[in-house]
């Protein structure tokens, strides 16, 4: 995977927004590596040509720790054409570093990652931003903009990434099924994509790596209730707990979250 001759045009190049219209993320930190995350615009994919990436450790990419590339036949609608790419083993323990994609001679803009200490590392402190239950529809997200300018080390988001329906007039989100709650996978990655194209939300996961966990809103509100109630009060696939079940599979697997 890595490879010092990989050449990626310069950053900046190209129209970003175009071809990776969610930006960048890096996420679940090791003292080797991370998930580095990106997505394609489907009509921006060039068959013929492979993802480029870098991680360097200056903000310009003149000192490259790493590089490769990745078939571009790895991209699929059925995880939106999103790219994880885990980098474990290729990179220093406990540090900032910098990352990038690159596709058909255009550069996604730049992230900043931050690996792990080794675990016998002694560590004198720790800055965490701490987020949880974001609602597109909800709230706009000033305060994401806001953390992406605090120094920190990471980010740990504590669940509700996204939230299953779409109720909410502030910014609507109008979901293929027509409903009001996420029923299918278009439902799921619509959400996903909407919330992901948020500039704020952008710009504080081009900053921070993400350390996360899931939450039930990711899924239906009240998942894992244990008493006699639905395992989704008030979701539509409440009386069919198969089709619920492969709802659920369906959103763990979705391209859009960084872990793998």
């Amino acid at each position: 995977m890595v490879d010092d001759e990989t050449l990626l045009p310069p950053l900046g190049a190209g129209d970003a927004a175009s071809v990776f219209p969610s930006s960048v993320a890096s996420g679940d930190p090791t003292p080797s590596g991370v998930i580095l995350w990106t997505r394609l615009e489907q009509s921006a994919i060039e068959p013929d040509q492979d993802v480029f990436w870098e991680v360097a450790e200056d903000e310009r990419f003149l000192r490259r720790v790493a590089a490769g590339r990745v078939p571009v036949s790895v991209l699929s609608p059925e995880s939106d054409y999103a790219l994880r790419l885990d980098v474990d083993g290729l990179l220093p323990a406990n540090r900032f570093l910098y990352y990038r994609f690159a596709h058909a001679g255009v550069s996604s803009r730049a992230g900043r990652l931050r690996t792990l200490p080794e675990s016998d590392d002694e560590v004198a402190s720790l800055r965490l931003l701490v987020a949880s239950c974001q609602d597109y529809t909800l709230a706009y997200f000033h305060a994401f903009g806001e953390m992406a300018q605090r120094e920190a080390d990471y980010v740990l988001h504590m669940g509700d990434f996204i939230y299953e329906s779409a109720i909410v007039p502030l910014r609507p989100i109008n979901l293929p099924s027509g409903g009001q709650y996420a029923s299918s996978r278009e439902d799921l990655l619509t959400i996903y994509r909407t919330h992901r194209s948020d500039a704020n939300l952008q710009a504080l996961l081009e900053a921070h790596t993400l350390i996360c966990t899931f939450d039930d809103h990711e899924f239906a509100n009240d998942l894992y209730f244990d008493g006699e109630r639905p395992r989704g009060p008030d979701h539509p696939l409440d009386g069919d707990p198969e089709a619920y079940e492969c709802h659920r599979q369906h959103d763990e697997n979705q391209g859009h979250h960084l872990a793998c």
